[in-house]
């Protein structure tokens, strides 16, 4: 931690810690309903849940929806994310595990606080 420098609150997501198979069962949907679902390299907001139907309703940041079974997820590969924020400062380092192509930053790339990236 270095405190006494500057720091900033950096949002980031954490994977969600759920086992094979489990996204094919609609209570693991339910029960992370706050989480943001990764699909075709487009972060969603899982927007509703149709015990009714079987079906997750996702949002895209630009409003678009999409209808997907919890079978579809699974087959497309979809993954959960959890959002969080964390305190980062001058001179600590980072190591970001996921691509990031708009930012033109690569897995596994190590960053630092004194890197300019914010």
């Amino acid at each position: 931690m270095s405190w006494g420098k500057e720091q900033v609150m950096v949002p980031v997501l954490n994977t969600a810690n759920i086992r094979d198979g489990e996204l094919r069962r609609l209570s693991t949907w339910e029960t992370h309903r706050d989480a943001l679902a990764l699909v075709d390299n487009v972060y969603h907001r899982i927007a509703g849940i149709s015990r009714d139907d079987g079906l997750i309703t996702l949002q895209d940041a630009e409003g678009n929806t999409r209808l997907i079974s919890p079978r579809e997820a699974v087959a497309e590969g979809v993954t959960l994310y959890t959002p969080d924020t964390i305190r980062v400062g001058t001179g600590d380092r980072m190591r970001f595990t996921k691509s990031d192509r708009e930012r033109g930053l690569c897995g596994q790339q190590r960053l630092d606080g004194d890197s300019g990236f914010w």
